[in-house]
C-alpha cells in the first residue's frame, strides 16, 4: 500500500509531503520533505546514521531490527510532484502521475472530510 500526505504550508510553516510504501502493516520505504523536522534513528544498527539525528528531508528504508531508519535525502526541487517521481523510482513503482491533493490546484481531486 502507498500512503502519501500533504500538509499546506502554514505560515511560516512550509508545506510537506511524507510519501510512503507500506507492507503488512510497516513501512518499508518512504520519503518525508518537512524541512523542520527531526528524525532520530533508534533502528538501523551497523548504518552510518545509527543513533544519530537527520535533520529536514529523509528517506526511510527497512532494517533487520525494524522500521524507522532514515537517512538525509537530497533533491534540487522539493515539491510535491519532484519527491513523488523520486519515490515511485527508487521504491521501484510504475509512475501512475502525480495528482494535486488540493482541488485548487487538480479541479477534481477527492477529498476527504475531516
Amino acid at each position: 500500500m502507498v500512503v502519501c500526505q500533504w500538509k499546506r504550508k502554514d505560515g511560516v510553516k512550509p508545506e510537506t509531503w511524507n510519501f510512503g510504501l507500506f507492507y503488512g502493516g510497516g513501512r518499508i520505504y518512504a520519503i518525508d520533505s518537512n524541512a523542520l523536522q527531526r528524525h532520530k534513528n533508534i533502528v538501523g544498527l551497523g548504518r552510518p546514521y545509527f543513533r544519530k539525528v537527520v535533520h529536514g528531508i529523509h528517506e526511510h528504508r527497512w532494517s533487520e531490527d525494524g522500521q524507522g531508519y532514515a537517512e538525509p535525502f537530497t533533491l534540487e526541487s522539493i515539491n510535491g510532484p519532484a519527491i513523488w517521481k523520486a519515490f515511485v523510482a527508487r521504491a521501484s513503482i510504475s509512475d501512475p502521475g502525480f495528482v494535486h491533493p488540493d482541488k485548487a490546484i487538480n479541479d477534481g481531486q477527492q477529498e476527504f472530510d475531516i
